[in-house]
């Protein structure tokens, strides 16, 4: 059956810093198609000159305001979501968002999405690796982590939820301004996520899409 992939985040899922704008999303489509799945991305953004540009990334976005953009799901009735949100938090301290509590703030989006997507698999990814060493230190010691523990709940409560190691797809070297992959890293990523999807597949945690009215 089809997978019907909201791409939901900030800049990375937006695909900055790629030449044809594309980030991850169109290796990741070509990836999926040439393992004969029917892809259809979706979203309220348009971005990248592939085809089916369709994406929820929001550049600058931070994770309560990717939480409030994420609503349109209930429009798109995804059945695949895929999360990589939170480094803006990383990056833009804001003592109104305390990135300690970076967990609350995306279990609390997770929980959102499972309520307003029936039948949706989530996949949240670990935030990539960091070219600034303080913010590569928050990311390493106080986000992944946090991360990691929401998809162990979660799948205890046998939710349909996996976490991508985005974390490890990305050297410093396929960044490029420290923060965004290259070209290159940007592939890698593509791979993380589909190892992720395949995954799910393998355990039988994804669903048909439900029809879009």
């Amino acid at each position: 059956f089809p997978l019907h992939i909201l791409p939901l985040g900030a800049s990375i899922t937006w695909g900055q810093q790629s030449t044809d704008g594309n980030g991850y999303r169109e290796h990741l489509r070509n990836l999926l198609q040439e393992r004969s799945t029917v892809v259809d991305m979706v979203g309220s953004v348009q971005s990248g000159q592939m085809g089916d540009n369709n994406n929820e990334g929001h550049p600058g976005a931070r994770l309560h305001q990717v939480a409030r953009y994420a609503k349109v799901g209930r429009v798109f009735k995804p059945n695949l979501i895929l999360i990589n949100a939170g480094t803006n938090d990383v990056v833009k301290e804001d003592p109104e968002y305390p990135i300690e509590k970076i967990g609350e703030r995306m279990d609390a989006l997770v929980g959102q999405l499972f309520e307003e997507n029936p039948g949706v698999t989530i996949i949240l990814s670990t935030l990539l690796v960091n070219g600034h060493d303080d913010a590569d230190k928050r990311i390493r010691e106080i986000v992944n982590p946090q991360y990691n523990d929401i998809v162990k709940f979660r799948q205890q409560k046998m939710q349909r939820i996996l976490l991508a190691d985005l974390y490890s797809a990305c050297k410093v070297v396929d960044l490029v301004d420290g923060t965004h992959p290259n070209d290159e890293g940007y592939k890698k990523v593509a791979e993380a996520w589909l190892k992720a999807i395949q995954q799910a597949g393998h355990e039988g945690l994804l669903v048909e899409p439900r029809h879009v009215v």
